[in-house]
């Protein structure tokens, strides 16, 4: 993929899509740690050796230390519904941004979301803003690095719906820049 996406664009970025990961650390799920970190920077090793930016998507909470232990160019996670896990790691995910990595801030698409709310979003930014800061992330980097993504693609949606979807992402990207000149 990695090769393919070369051909047409510089700066390619390759997401593994993660759905699995919000299990580790359960009852449910007994692969050690190291593993999972390995497993996942051989990904990321393939991705750069062909050229391109890794990245990793996952669906709901994980442990997120994990996740930015490796070697990953960019983190995908649906901020819509979940930032307040990924929250709990301010200390990772400064030091993740801080290394020019990037988190990818996610807004859900879907059943359970059909039509994006630009101001229920941009509100939800806000407070979830407030709350990384307070807890000792760099503001600065938390707005230079992170990019607003549709949460698990728009395979599943019409062309219709992923360009309204698109245009609100755009939108609220815009609402959040105004709301707060100083960033």
């Amino acid at each position: 993929m990695a090769r393919k996406l070369r051909e047409v664009a510089e700066g390619a970025l390759v997401v593994l899509d993660e759905p699995y990961l919000c299990a580790f650390g359960s009852a449910f799920v007994n692969v050690p740690r190291n593993d999972v970190v390995a497993a996942i920077d051989a990904g990321v090793a393939a991705i750069h050796k062909e050229g391109a930016l890794a990245g990793l998507h996952c669906c709901g909470n994980t442990d997120w230390s994990l996740v930015f232990s490796t070697d990953l160019d960019v983190v995908n996670f649906d901020a819509y519904e979940y930032f307040q896990g990924l929250s709990l790691y301010p200390a990772e995910l400064s030091s993740f941004s801080t290394e020019g990595r990037r988190a990818e801030l996610g807004h859900r698409t879907g059943s359970r979301q059909r039509r994006p709310q630009r101001a229920y979003f941009a509100g939800r930014a806000g407070p979830a803003r407030g709350t990384a800061c307070r807890q000792g992330m760099d503001r600065g980097a938390l707005y230079r690095q992170a990019l607003l993504t549709p949460s698990c693609g728009l395979a599943t949606e019409s062309v219709e719906a992923a360009d309204r979807l698109m245009d609100t992402l755009a939108e609220v990207s815009s609402l959040v820049r105004e709301r707060d000149p100083g960033r």
